[in-house]
């Protein structure tokens, strides 16, 4: 089966994408360092945060460097900003941060197949890598983590601050229905 030829990119993207290249494998092996122990969460935490300040302001000035819905993706980083003070107010949340840093591996893989010629075997590669952590981390982990951060959050924390956590993740968890939906749309 031969897969469509995607959109040529436009040089804004090409160039956030390539920025993405480099970053979000850091982002990526912080995230698996945090889980396994090898890296303070309070580090991981703190790298996030600029890595989505630094995106959400590019985005913000260049919209064009997203091939659709910067709006989306700036509401994506804003909701993931607020989410992230609540590690940053109490590392001992850090892992959670690891958590749903994961799905930045799906992000990765999606900016990759992006880059390469769609009938390529680096193109194949990696929309298999993108199908195949898509499901695991985007459609059950976001969800599942729900009971477990309102399980967390009632050891001591300010209602406001167990509000701040279940609506951000709540709102990931609407994120990446969307976004599954959209894959689907645009895999047809």
């Amino acid at each position: 089966m031969t897969v469509q030829r995607p959109i040529p990119l436009s040089a804004p993207v090409i160039a956030h994408d390539r920025a993405n290249l480099v970053a979000l494998p850091i982002i990526g092996c912080l995230v698996l360092a945090g889980l396994a122990g090898l890296v303070d969460t309070l580090l991981v935490t703190k790298a996030f945060i600029l890595y989505i300040v630094a995106d959400f302001f590019w985005i913000l000035l260049e919209p064009r460097a997203v091939p659709s819905k910067p709006r989306f993706i700036l509401w994506h980083h804003a909701v993931t900003f607020l989410l992230l003070q609540i590690p940053l107010k109490h590392p001992q949340l850090g892992q959670y941060t690891c958590w749903d840093g994961l799905v930045e591996w799906n992000t990765l893989f999606l900016i990759a197949r992006r880059q390469c010629g769609a009938n390529s075997r680096a193109f194949k590669l990696f929309n298999a890598a993108y199908w195949v952590s898509f499901y695991p981390v985007r459609v059950l982990l976001f969800p599942a983590l729900l009971p477990l951060f309102w399980r967390e959050m009632q050891n001591g924390y300010a209602w406001w601050e167990t509000a701040a956590v279940m609506a951000t993740q709540a709102s990931l968890v609407v994120f990446n229905a969307w976004f599954l939906v959209a894959s689907w749309m645009r895999k047809r």
